[in-house]
Parts: C-alpha cells; structure tokens; sequence
C-alpha cells in the first residue's frame, strides 16, 4: 500500500498464502459429518485425501495413578482440481493453503464457503487463534548477489554489510511486532535455496504472518482478515522499491 493506495500488480513472488483458524476441540467429531463437509465444498475442492491423527488423552483414577489413552482422529485434506488450493480439517483446527495466489478477493471467497461449512457441519466455532500469512520469496536472475538497492527497502539489508566478504550460507531476521488487536511476525532476509551450501544467487524473503488470538465468530473472523490483509499488504510495501515494482508490472 503506497499513498494509502492497495496496488495490484500482474506478477507477485507469493509461493504461499495460509490462512489457520484454532478453536476448542469439536465434540461431535466424526466421519459422518466430515463427509457433509466434504459434500459442501467439493465444487471448489473435489479431491480427497484422509490422513489418521491421533490425540492422546489422559485420565487420574481413584487410587491417583494417572492413565494414558490413545484416540484416533482424522484429518482430512481437500485440493482444487489443480492441486493449487489445499484445505484440511482437524477437530481444533482448519487451514487453507493457496500456492498460487490471484487477488485477496478469491481468497476471501473461499474462505467464507470452507467457514460457513464448517459451521453449518459441526456448528458454532469461536476462534482461539486467527492467522494469515504471506510467504514472498524472491528470487532474480541476476549476478549481483547481494546487492539489493531499489528492490528491498536498505534497512533490511543493512546486515549484510557486517560481513565483508560475504561468505555466508543463510540470514534470516524475525521481528515480533504488537499492533493492539493483533501481532505481526515477519521474518526476512536471504533463505538461500544450496543452503548449507553458500549463496550464490539472488534471492531474498519477505514472510508476514498477522495472527490474533481473540475469540472470534464467523462473521468476526471474516472481519479480522481483512484488516490483517490490509496490514500484511502495507508492510510488504513498505519493504520493497520501484525495481521490484517494475518487475512485478504495476496495474493502473
């Protein structure tokens, strides 16, 4: 976001858009009522893929020895027909996953059938945690390795002048940020895809995750991943510069 503006641009770097939502373990958990779920959302995601779980509760009995029991639980993973958007339910918890991301729009879409399911599946949930995540991982064809002028903001990459031959194999920099009704965690820096080996090409990674653990309702949520969206994208401009805006070709 530039000017208070949201730009749009024909080319992003995002390998990976997760959206988590955590909430208390649903009691009537079952196959019967996954395969509702299922049936809900197969028009967007038709392929099926059910993996076992297990949790492991534990019980005090009269004499204060304390027991331990296994139960199974299932986790079941739905993909789009191209295998490009993937979402999985568990009893405390369910992710959309998008590997190849358009617009915010389409997400939040999606995001509103797989919630209204669920919620018309296994009723009510109220939130324990709400996350949206960003993973950009850029990467250009160029010999200048380190040399990051005009695509990453320069206080990012200050650290790279602290070793001067630049013989390094990864660096990565996490900062926490508290923003009141939520927090940011965003970490950046060089990945480096020979890692352990040492870098030689031109990559760099911008990871924003916006997360709240508030307890939220459907329409809450809905709410809450907006303003993440809106916070998640300002920052990502505020890193980047003009050369990395030409290349991702800017939509009037």
């Amino acid at each position: 976001m530039v000017d208070g503006v949201q730009k749009m641009y024909k080319k992003n770097f995002l390998t990976n858009v997760i959206f988590r939502i955590d909430y208390p373990q649903i009691t009537e958990y079952s196959q019967e009522l996954l395969k509702k779920f299922q049936e809900a959302i197969k028009s967007e995601f038709p392929i099926l893929q059910e993996s076992p779980g297990k949790i492991i509760e534990f019980s005090v009995g009269e004499d204060q020895k304390v027991e331990f029991k296994d139960k199974e639980l299932l986790k079941w993973t739905f993909f789009s027909k191209n295998k490009k958007r993937i979402a999985s339910v568990e009893h405390n918890n369910m992710t959309l996953e998008f590997l190849e991301y358009d617009c915010f729009e389409s997400l939040e879409k999606t995001l509103k059938t797989l919630l209204e399911s669920l919620k018309n599946v296994f009723g009510e949930i109220i939130s324990t945690r709400v996350g949206l995540r960003y993973v950009n991982q850029i990467s250009l064809e160029e010999e200048d390795t380190f040399n990051f002028k005009d695509y990453i903001d320069d206080s990012l990459t200050k650290n790279l002048e602290f070793i001067e031959d630049k013989n390094l194999s990864r660096t990565i920099s996490v900062l926490e940020i508290l923003e009141g009704e939520y927090s940011l965690r965003f970490q950046y820096g060089i990945p480096n895809s020979l890692y352990p080996g040492k870098i030689l090409r031109k990559e760099f990674v911008l990871d924003i995750d916006g997360y709240t653990n508030d307890a939220l309702n459907q329409k809450e949520v809905m709410d809450k991943i907006k303003v993440l969206n809106e916070r998640i994208t300002s920052l990502f401009e505020k890193c980047i510069g003009n050369k990395l805006r030409n290349i991702m070709e800017t939509e009037e």
